[in-house]
């Protein structure tokens, strides 16, 4: 079965030559210009918000997955971040294929590689819409795709809402693909989400570049900071790069409007950093979207509960309840 019809929140679609199909949410020149680390190569070829959605009267579905395993070894001129160290605790990296019927998860499945089969009650072979989520940290295709009744693909949505950011944004923490931040801003806006969160990325503005995205974008979303206020050495650098990405953004889409976010309350923002306290680094760039049209910077600094219990680490990355929590935040925006 050919799955393009079927595919949502995807920026563009490769079949291999074993005729596995890829789910791509960067083009190749991004994962150039942004793969000067190990992470960075192999969180960009992920699938993180991707899915397959159709309307039928099934109750169940299989297809054959293949897991391609991603080499984190350091290439000359690589940056020499060591992210493990930096984050200091060990990191839940187990992955899933979510399948949610009507709104409902109905089965997380454990990515492996071979057949992948989930079923749903459906007696009276009712219309159901089932959409699938596919894993958020590592690279996967996917072939044979079937169902126990013929599919009907949804009405495409009008435009699309382009999110860059970091593993906030691109989902990790969440638990399963389906609850975490795209796919929640996805189902509260109707549009399709393009997720380009990058675990471990700070703002960079080789990310911005012209994407031959199959629906118009409507709205951008960028959620960085969290990590240049680790890693980056002062307030300057940061308002710098913060300027030249919105600059190259404005350039690339001059009537588009921008969602500019500050980074999420985390357990140790009391700390001093290089760079200055996490309140310094957030009204930095705040004082650079003020330079700009049409970018709207969002204090996301109560998005969700300050307690560690809201946390997949009970520390920085948001769990289920976490991107809950944030979604809403952001929901009157998405309009």
């Amino acid at each position: 079965m050919d799955i393009k019809p079927y595919i949502h929140n995807t920026l563009s679609v490769f079949q291999d030559k074993d005729g596995y199909f890829h789910l791509r949410r960067f083009t190749d020149e991004q994962r150039r210009s942004i793969g000067s680390h190990a992470l960075y190569r192999a969180m960009s070829k992920t699938s993180s918000g991707c899915s397959i959605r159709f309307m039928t009267r099934a109750s169940s579905l299989s297809f054959r997955c293949k897991r391609f395993n991603q080499s984190l070894l350091r290439k000359e001129g690589d940056i020499e971040f060591d992210f493990p160290q930096l984050y200091g605790r060990k990191m839940d990296m187990r992955d899933y294929f979510d399948v949610v019927v009507d709104g409902e998860l109905v089965e997380s499945i454990g990515l492996r590689t071979g057949v992948i089969q989930a079923a749903w009650e459906n007696v009276k072979k009712s219309l159901v819409e089932v959409e699938l989520f596919f894993p958020l940290t590592h690279q996967v295709g996917i072939k044979e795709f079937a169902c126990d009744e013929p599919i009907k693909a949804l009405e495409r949505p009008l435009s699309s809402i382009l999110v860059l950011g970091d593993s906030i944004v691109q989902g990790v923490g969440s638990e399963s693909p389906s609850v975490a931040l795209s796919p929640r801003l996805a189902a509260l806006s109707g549009l399709d989400v393009i997720n380009q969160g990058l675990m471990g990325s700070l703002f960079n503005p080789d990310v911005a570049q012209e994407l031959d995205a199959e629906l118009p974008i409507s709205k951008i979303i960028v959620g960085y900071g969290t990590n240049d206020w680790v890693l980056r050495s002062s307030l300057s650098e940061l308002e710098e790069v913060v300027q030249t990405l919105l600059g190259r953004l404005f350039e690339l889409y001059p009537t588009t409007e921008i969602l500019l976010l500050s980074p999420l309350w985390r357990t140790d923002w009391e700390v001093e950093r290089a760079m200055g306290s996490f309140t310094q680094m957030s009204l930095a760039i705040e004082k650079v979207s003020k330079g700009f049209p049409l970018v709207t910077f969002i204090d996301c600094m109560s998005c969700v509960e300050h307690d560690e219990k809201v946390f997949a680490d009970g520390f920085l990355h948001p769990n289920k309840r976490g991107f809950t929590l944030y979604a809403r935040s952001l929901e009157p925006y998405l309009m």
